[in-house]
């Protein structure tokens, strides 16, 4: 970023700014606004939802009390609603490239096509980062002309069901994406196989017991100890899958090919100086605060002792790192309640 895009003097825009609109960074929001501080959240993506809405929006969450067995996108469309009521300022497009302290105010530097956002620059008091695992990309197989096959027939999550309706569907996987939605499938598609390369699954018992019920029941076809060999077809359209089997090579007839392989995650590092470990930021558990003041981070960015990877605890610690902001901009304030009048908020 260059000099002259830091040049913003007088209060800042926000007490608060969230980069990250995952459901993390939406919950802070809501609670930041409730505690009567003004707020701007960043994202780079079009829509909230981060993780969830790209990778698995239909994918049925487990891991929220009262929310068992809905999909990701319907808790990111209640979070997003709330958040809403408060009247926040959202930038959706808006990619935070850098932050700079200057006088204790951090500037907020943006490479954006957000119409609210293009050619301005914003300051807060305090920084909420909810960068989850930032940018990152699917895992490929190595086989043999994949990417002739990607734009059409390749997918590495499940926007929208119906694409996958009466087709003959290949899964590659062996984690609880792929089994969660190789036991979806076989409600909707003409068949469905599941492919992964160890004999046992990275599941718990139960899901692996389920799997082998609709296994022995005919409903789906499983290939163990197996990879994916080869693709078949003509200008992008899926007609066959060549697997290498125990038994030896096996051809299937597939039209679509759901690969979970996992995510290559490449960090948000946009301050250099923050305590980092394992590619994650580093917080003191009881605030979230960084090892700089004024900035908290939330969500999959962050580690501590046995913290557990699951949206609830990404839940739990916007709450923490909304009292926290808090404290650190008005440390003589009374602490409020959470129970204003959404009225406060409107036109705020």
């Amino acid at each position: 970023m260059g000099a002259q895009q830091f040049e913003k003097e007088g209060p800042p825009s926000f007490d608060v700014a969230i980069l990250g609109a995952g459901p993390s960074g939406l919950f802070a929001t809501s609670l930041c606004r409730m505690l009567g501080l003004s707020v701007g959240i960043f994202d780079a993506l079009p829509l909230p939802g981060g993780q969830c809405a790209e990778l698995y929006p239909q994918k049925p969450v487990y891991g929220v009390p009262a929310f068992q067995g809905r999909p990701a996108q319907e808790l990111i469309d209640g979070l997003y609603q709330q958040a809403l009521s408060y009247a926040p300022q959202f930038f959706f497009k808006a990619k935070v490239e850098a932050v700079r302290v200057k006088s204790k105010i951090f500037e907020i530097g943006t490479a954006t096509s957000c119409a609210e956002a293009k050619g301005r620059i914003f300051s807060a008091a305090a920084l909420i980062l909810a960068t989850g695992l930032g940018s990152f990309a699917p895992v490929k197989p190595n086989v043999p002309h994949f990417e002739n096959f990607e734009a059409q027939s390749v997918r590495y999550g499940v926007q929208d069901t119906a694409e996958f309706r009466n087709k003959n569907i290949i899964i590659a996987g062996g984690g609880d994406a792929a089994l969660d939605w190789a036991l979806e499938m076989t409600h909707t598609a003409q068949s469905v196989t599941l492919v992964h390369r160890r004999d046992h699954f990275r599941c718990s018992e139960q899901k692996e017991t389920d799997l082998k019920t609709q296994e022995d029941l005919g409903r789906l076809k499983v290939y163990r100890s197996s990879q994916l060999a080869d693709l078949l077809g003509e200008a992008g359209s899926l007609q066959n899958v060549v697997l290498t089997t125990p038994a030896g090579p096996v051809r299937l007839p597939a039209e679509k090919l759901l690969v979970f392989f996992g995510l290559a995650p490449t960090p948000v590092l946009l301050i250099d100086t923050l305590e980092m470990k394992n590619q994650k930021i580093v917080i003191q558990r009881d605030t979230c605060a960084t090892n700089l003041p004024g900035v908290l981070a939330i969500g999959d960015a962050v580690t501590y002792a046995n913290r557990a990877n699951l949206i609830i605890s990404g839940l739990g610690e916007a709450a923490t790192a909304a009292y926290s902001v808090l404290n650190f901009l008005r440390p003589d304030a009374k602490t409020p309640g959470l129970s204003p009048s959404l009225s406060t908020f409107k036109g705020s």
